[in-house]
């Protein structure tokens, strides 16, 4: 048996074959046509209701807002029951129990026979260098223990500017008190310069004819003597 089968010319924007076909005979396809021009978009859908809220009530239902756009009308529908009931109460929990041993800190759960322990001691660290200083005018000079070298900050910052020129002092005499005031101020502050009478003091000089034992006499004078005397045996 034989068949033959054939495209009616090789045109691939034909829209049909002819041919013809006999048992026996073998088949083969031409070459592949043109893809077509894309189709015209086809008009906008109407626009849907949305879900302008969710909320679950008291009894577990899920609330749904619809909210119609042309009419700017909500409905609210029940979905039905989304929240099951409690569950039963679970079984008290075992608690955490802590000895401490030293530094080690152990941890168990209650009713348990042995502890973990865990060291909160850390190693122990190097031993740190202290800071040294050094003056070097208005310089402060730093650095490490060991290290060779000083960094240096000058401590003394910028000259500032002059200040305004201050009130000088008044002064007057009131008797022997001085009066001090701000140039331009009101009223005198008085100080009382003058101090207590003292104590009179020895006149130095002993008349008598006993010869006088008091320390600050310098001048004997002896009625029945011929010549005055002082105690350093100067006679006069």
């Amino acid at each position: 048996m034989k068949a033959t089968f054939s495209r009616a010319g090789l045109d691939t924007d034909a829209d049909f074959c002819s041919g013809s076909l006999e048992l026996g005979a073998e088949f083969r396809s031409g070459p592949q046509g043109k893809k077509g021009d894309t189709g015209d978009t086809g008009p906008q859908g109407p626009q849907g209701v949305g879900i302008s809220g969710a909320e679950i009530d008291a009894n577990g239902h899920l609330l749904l807002t619809l909210l119609n756009p042309k009419t700017a009308a909500a409905s609210v529908i029940d979905s039905g029951r989304t929240r099951g009931d409690t569950g039963p109460m679970g079984a008290t929990g075992r608690g955490l129990e802590y000895l401490w041993d030293g530094t080690k800190l152990g941890v168990r759960v209650a009713g348990d026979t042995a502890y973990t322990y865990a060291d909160l001691k850390g190693a122990t660290g190097n031993t740190g260098k202290s800071i040294q200083y050094n003056w070097d005018g208005t310089k402060l000079g730093i650095r490490l223990e060991g290290q060779t070298n000083y960094t240096y900050v000058d401590l003394r910052g910028e000259k500032g500017n002059t200040g305004d020129t201050g009130r000088g002092l008044e002064f007057d005499w009131r008797g022997t008190q001085l009066g001090v005031r701000l140039a331009g101020a009101g009223e005198f502050t008085y100080v009382e310069l003058k101090g207590a009478t003292g104590a009179t003091g020895s006149s130095g000089v002993y008349y008598g004819t006993a010869e006088p034992t008091d320390p600050n006499v310098t001048v004997w004078v002896d009625p029945e003597g011929s010549q005055l005397a002082d105690l350093d045996g100067v006679s006069f």
